[in-house]
């Protein structure tokens, strides 16, 4: 690992915002209201509205439960239920490229799955494996996967800029279709979801946004790949991955 991604993690450590990631659970789909409340945990970030959404696509205007095209059928509170697998996540809103916000709930009721995929600049591994991780999402993107870029740190372990992550993402190869975000050390992701500070990471919810997958240092990639496969199995269309 470089030495500006190494001062990233230290710096996620400093700002206490992270803790042990939880392996690969798969669990029923339930609503917010069907789950026993658990404590809440870690707050909101920086939840609610905000802005439109960086692209076009899925995710609409940008404020909680969404507002653009066909309503969306969304119960999750803003505040989450807790950080763990099985956990309605928090709303967080991202700034992004061209003076934008997205706002995680902004998918609820409108994607199937949302992929969260940690990265930053300098982090060798992220380059490496990110053509694998646009295949993935060119793979299912047409079945319901959304994926956002959330980018950390830049190539020098300082807070990224929008504009850095909008470079950061093309020259990694994402698709058009991925979202691109910055989040300064992951502090609002840390809202979300409880983790490992290693990168790249993934963190993957469904269309509650409860959160179903959280990457660990022991996982394997296939392990991404299957969690998306079994959300996108509950809610079946007629159309097939794309080889």
């Amino acid at each position: 690992m470089t030495k500006s991604a190494t001062l990233g993690i230290i710096s996620l450590l400093a700002l206490g915002v992270v803790a042990c990631g939880t392996n690969i659970r798969v669990l029923d789909n339930k609503k917010p209201e069907e789950q026993q409340q658990t404590s809440a945990g870690g707050g909101n970030g920086s939840a609610g509205g905000g802005g439109q959404s960086q692209q076009g696509g899925s995710a609409g205007a940008a404020n909680h439960g969404g507002s653009g095209g066909s309503a969306a059928t969304c119960d999750t509170p803003a505040q989450g239920t807790g950080k763990q697998v099985g956990d309605f996540s928090a709303n967080v809103t991202w700034d992004a490229p061209g003076n934008t916000q997205l706002a995680l709930h902004s998918f609820c009721g409108k994607a199937k799955a949302v992929w969260m995929i940690l990265s930053a600049g300098g982090c060798e591994p992220c380059e490496e494996i990110a053509p694998q991780h646009d295949k993935l999402f060119q793979k299912y993107h047409h079945l319901g996967l959304e994926a956002v870029l959330v980018v950390g740190a830049d190539a020098g372990g300082k807070v990224a800029t929008a504009d850095y992550a909008a470079t950061y993402k093309e020259e990694l190869g994402y698709s058009d279709g991925v979202y691109v975000v910055t989040d300064p050390f992951f502090s609002k992701l840390g809202s979300v979801a409880a983790f490992d500070p290693f990168f790249p990471n993934g963190i993957i919810v469904d269309s509650q946004m409860k959160i179903r997958y959280i990457g660990s240092s022991g996982d394997f990639f296939f392990q991404t790949e299957w969690a998306v496969q079994q959300i996108l199995a509950e809610n079946p269309g007629s159309k097939s991955p794309k080889p």
